[in-house]
């Protein structure tokens, strides 16, 4: 506001509002962009199984049922997974997750959720493609001066005991 002169009460309110709906648009933005890139950064160093590095191969094989499960949702966490989704090059799951953080309303918390029953063992090292895991290794790189605080990991589906009253 440096450079305004402001000569009554209703002035005022004008330059208040309106700097106070460009620094909110600005806040969304950032936020979608934080979460947008926290979510690209777990899909692709999430594994897509790869049958040549197993010691018993499955004839038949298609990977990227981990990757193509993570979820973004509002307000509270996405509630399952589905079995038939694969996603090996992760491009879908990042486009329906942009999908979704476009209608962020700017007050609602993000989750990006994964339920996969086997999601547990993969962010914990299960993988050799990702022996430190997806979610940590994220949340190590961007948690630090963004404000991401929480991705949920969960290889069950969350029980009343566990959602927020």
């Amino acid at each position: 506001m440096i450079g305004v002169t402001i000569r009554n009460t209703v002035q005022f309110d004008l330059v208040i509002k309106k700097w106070t709906e460009t620094t909110n648009a600005q806040i969304r933005l950032a936020v979608q962009k934080i979460a947008m890139e926290c979510l690209r950064r777990i899909v692709m160093k999430n594994p897509v199984g790869n049958v040549a590095l197993w010691k018993h191969p499955v004839m038949g094989y298609v990977g990227g049922r981990s990757r193509g499960n993570w979820y973004v949702s509002m307000g509270v966490p996405y509630g399952s997974y589905d079995w038939d989704v694969r996603d090996a090059g992760g491009g879908a799951t990042i486009e329906r997750g942009a999908s979704v953080l476009a209608t962020w309303d700017g007050v609602a918390v993000i989750f990006i959720t994964n339920h996969l029953p086997y999601i547990v063992a993969l962010e914990y090292g299960h993988s050799t493609q990702a022996p430190y895991g997806m979610v940590g290794v994220t949340m190590g790189e961007m948690g630090g001066d963004t404000g991401v605080q929480t991705v949920i990991l969960s290889g069950e589906l969350p029980g009343p005991e566990t959602q927020a009253a």
